[in-house]
């Protein structure tokens, strides 16, 4: 792109962030260079779209009990040329543009594929917004026919996003559980925490995942303790399976075990790769 042609993009989406009907351009304008970057980024997720660089990764889920590799979370990346980039930098910027529902397409698409003659349990993330599109959810519905993957699908949620439409969204659970799938409530306990959200879904939710704000000091934090303990405790009694997120080290790991919490992942179990791992060892 030229400089003047760039240099009018970034005037022309400033106008607009300002809602004015005319902008002139200022290069020490601070919005001008985070605009630059926007437009940089809008134009590599565009080009990884477009080039089919939409990436799957693996992380593997450790059981606690067995000591094997269960299952594995599927993770989106974008390539752009030599260059990894990772969702926290592009899930905005794709909403912005249009792009979203493009890039969970192809993260289903391509995670379906490759399990699809696989025995593993695998999992994706869906937003609210997913949910509540239903073009997304048909999409969803029609990959899990076509790959006939039902039986070793895990579809997370993210428990701290609003959902709009309960009755919608319930629909959705009953759906996807009658095609054979299970539902996990993703990052327990980063923001808020509504326990009468389990108590609500308990009868259609397989595991919860416990976020990483109340793991990553569990081993020395007396408050935690006390929070995951009771967590625990309403998951075991519900029927619901626990999954600790971000096992970074020994000493984390050996006190989630002690707990009894049913699963481990996260970078001492192993870091997301673009091909599973099943013989990893875990002391």
């Amino acid at each position: 792109m030229s400089r003047k042609l760039e240099e009018a993009e970034v005037a022309l989406e400033t106008a607009h962030h300002k809602k004015n009907d005319i902008y002139i351009y200022n290069k020490n304008d601070r919005r001008v260079e985070l605009n630059k970057d926007n437009i940089r980024l809008a134009t590599k997720v565009k080009k990884a779209i477009e080039n089919d660089d939409v990436l799957v990764y693996f992380q593997p889920i450790y059981n606690n009990k067995t000591k094997i590799i269960e299952k594995y979370e599927t993770l989106v990346r974008l390539k752009y040329e030599d260059e990894i980039i990772y969702p926290n930098s592009f899930l905005s910027i794709s909403k912005d543009i249009k792009k979203y529902k493009k890039v969970t397409k192809a993260i289903v698409k391509k995670s379906f594929e490759y399990f699809e003659h696989l025995d593993s349990e695998f999992s994706i993330n869906l937003s609210a917004e997913d949910i509540s599109s239903k073009e997304m959810i048909n999409y969803i519905y029609k990959m899990i026919t076509e790959y006939k993957v039902g039986d070793r699908l895990v579809i997370e949620i993210v428990e701290s996003e609003a959902i709009e439409n309960y009755d919608e969204f319930l629909k959705f659970i009953k759906d996807v559980k009658s095609l054979g799938c299970k539902i996990a409530i993703d990052d327990f306990g980063s923001g808020y925490s509504n326990y009468q959200y389990i108590i609500n879904l308990n009868e259609y939710i397989d595991y919860l995942k416990i976020d990483g704000t109340l793991i990553r000091d569990i081993h020395t934090n007396r408050k935690t303790q006390l929070l995951v303990g009771t967590l625990k405790f309403l998951c075991d009694n519900l029927g619901i399976k626990t999954i600790a997120e971000y096992i970074e080290n020994e000493e984390i790991f050996d006190y989630v075990k002690s707990m009894g919490i049913n699963y481990s992942q996260g970078y001492y179990i192993g870091k997301p790769h673009e091909e599973i791992i099943d013989n990893i060892e875990v002391s």
